[in-house]
């Protein structure tokens, strides 16, 4: 008992403040594509994912937008793992936190773009004077004679 008592303390003492030892990103990424290991995935979010949601938000400013942007980051991550370069991992996760922040900035302006020109109404395209409705009032007092 006094042994693993030790060899707790002994952890503890080379780990930082309570966390796990530090392991590199390479045998992290190995560690989760080997055998999902959601410990090895969760402590990579824990060391980039602030370095990644700050990418996001100075794209996206703060917001769901950026929040999003920040979960797909890290869904290409879980889905590119064993593609994704161990030792630059920091520097790779912050040009996939950026492209992904960047598409989501063009479809947000695309988006807001095309909702502001549906609203204006001379960006409407013409459609039929309501008030010369002649041939659809014809129409609709033949189809009520049938009745």
């Amino acid at each position: 008992m006094r042994q693993r008592l030790r060899t707790v303390r002994t952890l503890l003492a080379q780990s930082t403040l309570g966390t796990p030892l530090a392991d590199s990103d390479d045998n992290l990424l190995a560690r989760f594509v080997r055998g999902c290991d959601s410990a090895a995935f969760t402590e990579l979010l824990r060391r980039h994912g602030p370095m990644a949601l700050g990418v996001c938000q100075r794209v996206l400013g703060d917001g769901p937008d950026a929040e999003d942007a920040f979960q797909a980051t890290f869904l290409v991550l879980a889905l590119k793992a064993a593609a994704a370069p161990g030792p630059s991992l920091r520097a790779w996760l912050h040009g996939v936190a950026y492209r992904v922040a960047r598409n989501a900035r063009r479809g947000r302006d695309r988006r807001r773009r095309h909702e502001r020109a549906i609203l204006r109404p001379e960006a409407a395209p013409p459609g039929p004077d309501p008030h010369d409705a002649t041939e659809l009032r014809c129409a609709l007092d033949e189809e009520l004679a049938r009745l």
